[in-house]
């Protein structure tokens, strides 16, 4: 039998989809219009969102802690006078005494939140970020934020605030005659400055030289020799050993 013996095709038929396949074409359609991101994707978002939470906090903290300073262990709180004294303060000096408070408070509030190592009790040669050891006098920190809150400024209120800032240097500038300072000027201040401050080994901390005593200046000077020392011999010993070298040869 051959083809041309087969009755012509029609295309006369017509197809009927069930309900139940309708609905499913329908969700199928509507995964394939919604976009599900890869877990990678996710992380990698999730990630920088939190950098950029970090970001906003940071700008919200001391300038110490933004630009990673050296903090003093102990706060002194010493510099600080009643507001209620007699003879009473001035405006001026209510202001600095309100100033000293605040700073005070966040100096606490940093040593709890960000602690250097050396407030965490290690020293320069330990881990940076190390987590296994305690901030030192912890407790006293947190009894003083209790008594002295710590108070956080929304970025508006610190770019206000250093908005205010930068207008009253600008007066203070203008009303005393101040010019611009090159950086030559500058360094000449600052080394005159630190040519007056002396190391209390005693103390281990730094005052000016006026008032250093005899056994002050003895102590710094046994401190700064044995530093000389140890660096001479640090410096000096790869010539040492080799002349050994070339010694023991010969």
């Amino acid at each position: 039998m051959s083809l041309s013996s087969l009755p012509t095709p029609k295309d006369d038929f017509e197809i009927v989809v069930p309900e139940e396949e309708d609905a499913a074409g329908d969700n199928d359609q509507s995964e394939e219009s919604g976009f599900v991101e890869d877990q990678s994707d996710v992380d990698r978002q999730t990630a920088e969102e939190a950098a950029r939470r970090r970001q906003r906090e940071l700008r919200r903290r001391s300038q110490a802690v933004q630009r990673d300073l050296p903090r003093p262990l102990d706060m002194n709180d010493s510099v600080l006078r009643p507001l209620n004294s007699d003879p009473p303060l001035t405006e001026l000096q209510r202001a600095e005494e309100l100033i000293k408070r605040e700073m005070l408070v966040m100096m606490h509030h940093d040593c709890l939140e960000t602690p250097t190592r050396a407030q965490m009790g290690g020293g320069a040669s330990s881990k940076k970020g190390g987590t296994d050891r305690a901030i030192v006098n912890e407790q006293g920190h947190r009894a003083y934020l209790e008594r002295h809150p710590y108070r956080q400024f929304s970025e508006e209120e610190l770019a206000a605030a250093k908005e205010l800032l930068q207008s009253e240097m600008s007066v203070v500038k203008a009303g005393m005659s101040h010019p611009e300072l090159s950086l030559e000027a500058y360094t000449q201040v600052w080394e005159e400055c630190l040519a007056q401050v002396r190391s209390l080994v005693r103390k281990h901390t730094f005052t000016f030289a006026l008032m250093f005593l005899l056994l002050d200046y003895a102590l710094s000077f046994r401190s700064f020799s044995y530093l000389i020392s140890h660096a001479t011999l640090a410096l000096t010993w790869p010539t040492r050993k080799t002349a050994s070298r070339v010694s023991a040869n010969s």
